[in-house]
């Protein structure tokens, strides 16, 4: 769900066609004070005081050099490092001792850490989120070494220690078995820039983009590192983000790693914090090789690209790298492996149940128990399968967590409604935000959360001891500690007692960046909590699809009204005054305008104090997203830096993991309270590991076909479209969270039926499948057109008829950590130079070709089908594609269809009929669908097991494999498999067979399509759990 800000109130607040009943120049009022407040204390030591002051200029800064002489032990070595020269305390303190530790972790897996020997700053502790090996390369178990590697360290220091030395110490990685130097820190190997990015609007010292060297800079609150790079960099990942392509510009990226409340913004940082990127190299033999590099950190930080490079910045942590070589033990490399070497790092994503694969459905507006029953009703009435039902925060009492409306969601019959889903074998899922009201607000008041967070001590608080208080939907609220020891108790107590009251078959986490409306702290001793800002429904909302022209055609968003269509060339942004002109940016003419009114006065007086809203370097904290400088105020749209948890550790140092840890606790709460089943959560903001307890929706998008220009899109503060939702999923198979999806038809916006026909039928080859909306925004549920009513029924009726394969794919990557949704290029290198940029394509697992219209008012679709070895085939009609390989190509796909096709080779495990839920699927008998290639064979593995018990559980793989007229199964494993196996369609059998077998049983229920060369064979009903052998001739 969108939040609304409460800086640049009265602007942003009309965009979004909602309204605070907290006047705006109170907010702006509250918000500069609250800054004062913070710079004023920050300023306490002024500049009549004498001490260290940040000279913003890393140009000075003398590196670091190795003294003394490395331990060296099987698995790595360890050494000293100290201050090459006169500290030049760019952006803090500079630290004058630290130390390396290089520990070949695992073949693939080379760890690389460069932390201060006092351990004073501040470092993710081991455990919290997933386990990992220490610095010490003596006590790591089952480490590799470095004849093993395929990876190899260098230092300018390799034949000694560098005393006496004025050689700033440098590193650098090599592959092994190319030569290859994969990450270069030498500062004579990295090009240096003395202009700023072009896209960066607001340079200053404080941030500047220019790259006028590259000194190693490890200080208290400024750590930097740089690595030379190809000229023309392959890089993907370093999200969350949302840009133009899914590989990142070489050019000109800044990312920012700062956890946002900031919709799905354009080139700017976001929900997410994952520091991984994959790089992929030709070698000189012409052989693609991809490696991985994750930076683990919790500060904020800005990672920017320029031709050439890789620099890192942040304002806390340490220097703590790993590097994932790709390479199998046989030497084959492919992105799939390195992206798996890293999953398997960070943990393996937890498995889903089944039914949380089928269709979900949600709106922020259905606003009681009647609308939400009335959405279900027409769903059924339309025969188009809905799944899962949701409930955005509508559900609420006052918007109080864990307590319904008792007017319009009263909660017997909330519970008759969610049982009587239950009954129809549906599900319902409900929304938890972060924020915790605060409440009770007087003595008449009740809320057991509240009171029970009181007790068990678990709420986040101000550094003189007083509770925090922000400011979220219910008004005045306070936050969980997720590091206090009772937070877990204190999750479980919550949702136990809220499934008692509501029985719910999985939670949607949402608002867990966190966000917060105001900056600092929002009430004090002397606050009136119950005289909290009200917030009111929006009525309409601005903005359309490109190409629909709503001037003229009003806001049915139907294709065709009074016979003409509403789509107009050229249309690509309509709000509802047709007048409305784009703003123009305005570059700030200096540094008080670009900073406020001053920048701070900063004085150090030694590494442990800190500047904690408002740092001297400040990372481009909303970039290109909001109207204010955010990173003027890291406590803007979060919960303020400087609150502190129960250990006295500032907010500053774990704000980053603050929405994963939520998660975590909510995950262990699911399975204390229903320990046989899988629990199901959808979260907003996640961080390295949280895969292993949820999955992600892409956030709050627009009802868009793609991005508006980068300049139009910050201007309007629109997002991601249609076309970015496939990025986002390939982002996230590479973060290790394979359940992802985005909302179907847009979040934000007005969408319309063409487009929405199109993304329904896209979604239901999305891992995560849900249609989402916000209030005020014209209806968009799928039975609201009859096109998109038809291309509903069509997608998901396919879904489930493959969803054994769907499932099997993304259980295999909860087993191996392989992605579900791959790039062209991942499975097929050869079109590596083709594929690199764009990502108009995707595969469902190995063999699944997703081909979707992604622009308005077309009836063919343009796509590049890799030679296979065969024929592609369309998985709706079994034709084979008939187009020239790996050639950019035009096919057919007229409204309320997608091109999906199987792979040559592969297999199909499918439920031969499908229901209205997947329960009702799964009672089915099985099929397969059989595409031979070129040589007639095919195979492919299934992972089967019962799709609720929480792994580890029994399982089993059923493998298929077909040659020369024959087809045989064979089964391994602990499961057994209730369902027979009917049906078989084998495709490219050249002629009419004469006879069908079933082991020695002859089947006459078979029948040939010439044309397709497709043979039915049907009636089967074999045993799958004993081998299965089917002959034709």
């Amino acid at each position: 769900m969108i939040s609304t800000p409460f800086v640049a109130v009265a602007a942003t607040l009309a965009y979004l066609g909602s309204a605070i009943a907290l006047p705006s120049a109170l907010l702006e009022s509250q918000l500069d004070s609250s800054l004062s407040s913070l710079q004023q204390r920050e300023n306490t030591n002024s500049s009549e005081v004498e001490g260290i002051k940040p000279s913003f200029d890393i140009t000075s800064c003398p590196g670091y050099r190795l003294t003394g002489q490395p331990q060296v032990f099987d698995a790595g070595f360890t050494a000293q490092l100290s201050l090459g020269g006169e500290a030049c305390n760019a952006y803090g303190v500079d630290i004058h001792n630290l130390t390396l530790s290089v520990v070949y972790e695992k073949d693939y897996q080379l760890h690389v850490h460069i932390y201060d020997s006092d351990k004073k700053q501040y470092q993710l502790p081991n455990g919290l989120i997933f386990d990992r090996p220490g610095d010490d390369p003596s006590s790591v178990s089952g480490a590799s070494s470095a004849d093993a590697s395929h990876l190899a360290f260098h230092h300018t220091a390799e034949t000694g220690s560098q005393d006496g030395s004025d050689e700033p110490w440098a590193f650098w990685i090599e592959r092994k078995s190319t030569g290859d130097i994969i990450f270069d820190t030498r500062t004579e190997k990295i090009p240096t820039y003395k202009d700023a990015m072009n896209n960066v609007v607001g340079d200053s010292k404080r941030n500047s983009t220019a790259m006028p060297a590259h000194p190693l800079v490890f200080e208290n609150q400024y750590l930097q590192l740089s690595s030379a790079l190809p000229e023309d960099a392959n890089i993907y990942g370093l999200g969350e983000y949302v840009t133009g392509s899914f590989r990142r510009n070489p050019d000109e990226t800044v990312q920012t790693f700062f956890t946002l409340d900031a919709g799905t913004p354009v080139d700017s940082n976001m929900y997410g914090y994952h520091p991984i990127y994959t790089e992929a190299r030709s070698s000189s033999e012409g052989k693609l090789h991809t490696h991985a590099v994750y930076m683990q950190s919790t500060s904020g930080m800005d990672v920017l690209l320029r031709r050439g490079l890789i620099q890192y910045r942040a304002i806390g942590g340490t220097l703590d790298f790993r590097f994932f070589s790709g390479d199998e033990h046989d030497g084959t490399n492919s992105p799939n492996t390195a992206i798996s070497q890293y999953v398997n790092f960070v943990g393996l994503p937890t498995m889903q149940p089944y039914w949380s694969f089928g269709f979900h459905l949600c709106r922020w507006g259905y606003n009681n128990i009647s609308e939400t029953q009335a959405v279900v009703d027409a769903m059924r009435e339309a025969d188009i399968p809905l799944e899962v039902q949701w409930s955005d925060i509508d559900w609420m009492s006052s918007f109080r967590n864990f307590v319904p409306d008792p007017k319009r969601f009263p909660p017997k019959e909330f519970a008759e409604f969610v049982n009587k889903l239950a009954e129809k074998h549906q599900h319902y899922v409900p929304i938890v935000d972060a924020a915790i009201p605060k409440a009770p607000t007087n003595e008449t008041d009740r809320y057991d959360p509240g009171t029970r967070g009181e007790e068990l001590d678990v709420f986040i608080k101000n550094k003189n001891g007083t509770q925090y208080v922000g400011e979220v939907w219910p008004g005045y609220a306070v936050f969980v500690d997720h590091q206090s020891k009772n937070a877990q108790q204190w999750w479980t107590e919550a949702i136990g007692n809220f499934s008692d009251i509501i029985p719910f078959s999985g939670l949607w986490l949402d608002m867990n960046e966190p966000s917060s409306f105001v900056a600092g702290n929002a009430a004090g001793p002397n606050t009136n909590l119950s005289d909290t800002p009200a917030y009111q429904a929006a009525t309409s909302t601005a903005g359309w699809p490109q190409g629909y022209d709503n001037t003229t055609f009003g806001i049915s968003g139907n294709i065709t009204v009074g016979g003409k269509l509403t789509y107009q060339a050229g249309v690509v942004q309509n709000n509802v005054q047709k007048t409305q002109q784009l703003k123009k940016r305005a570059e700030p003419e200096n540094d008080e305008e670009r900073y406020g009114p001053s920048d701070p006065d900063y004085v150090y007086h030694n590494s442990s104090q800190r500047y904690l809203s408002n740092p001297p370097y400040a990372i481009h904290n909303g970039i290109h997203y909001s109207d204010t400088t955010l990173n003027l105020n890291l406590d803007k749209k979060t919960v303020a830096v400087e609150a502190v948890g129960q250990s006295g550790l500032p907010f500053y140092d774990v704000h980053n993991l603050d929405g994963t840890l939520e998660e975590l606790h909510v995950y262990r709460a699911l399975r204390q309270i229903r320990p046989n089943e899988r629990p199901f959560l959808i979260s907003r903001s996640t961080y390295p590991g949280a895969g292993r307890y949820t999955g992600h929706w892409l956030g709050d998008n627009y009802a868009l076909w793609t991005i508006l220009p980068s300049e139009e899109s910050w201007d309007l503060k629109t997002g991601a479209g249609m076309t970015q939702s496939i990025d986002g999923m390939l982002q996230f198979q590479m973060f290790g969270i394979p359940m992802v999806g985005a909302d179907v038809g847009g979040f934000s916006r007005n969408s319309d039926e063409e487009l929405t026909n199109r993304w329904m039928m896209l979604g239901a080859f999305s891992p995560f499948f849900r249609n989402h909306n916000v209030q005020g925004a014209i209806p968009q549920e799928p039975y609201r057109w009859d096109s998109v009513a038809e291309a509903s029924r069509k997608a998901i009726r396919k879904r489930y008829e493959i969803l054994p394969s769907l499932y099997s794919h993304m259980s295999k990557a909860s087993l191996t950590g392989e992605p579900a949704i791959r790039a062209i290029w991942y499975e097929f290198q050869q079109e590596f130079e083709k594929t690199k940029d764009f990502a108009h394509q995707f595969l469902f697992g190995p063999d699944l070709l997703v081909t979707p219209v992604l622009e308005p008012n077309v009836s063919t679709v343009n796509g590049l089908f890799p030679a296979a070895g065969g024929k592609w085939r369309n998985i709706f009609s079994y034709e084979a594609l008939e187009v020239e390989p790996s050639k950019n190509v035009s096919v057919p796909a007229p409204l309320s269809s997608i091109n999906v096709h199987l792979r040559p080779g592969h297999v199909l495990l499918t439920h031969a009929e499908t229901g209205y839920t997947t329960y009702e699927t799964r009672q089915q008998p099985y099929g397969l669908i059989v595409n031979l290639n070129e040589n007639k064979t095919a195979q492919s593995s299934f992972y089967l097991d019962d799709g609720v018990t929480p792994a580890p559980t029994d399982n089993s793989t059923l493998s298929v494999s077909a040659e020369k007229g024959s087809l045989s199964t064979k089964i391994e494993g602990s499961y057994q498999v209730g369902q027979k196996l009917d049906k078989v369609i084998v495709l490219d059998v050249d002629e009419r067979p004469s006879s069908v077998k079933l082991a020695d049983k002859i089947i006459e229920s078979f029948s040939y399509d010439e044309e397709k060369k497709m043979l039915n064979v049907t009636g089967l009903c074999a045993d799958l759990n004993q081998p299965i052998s089917l002959q034709w001739s």
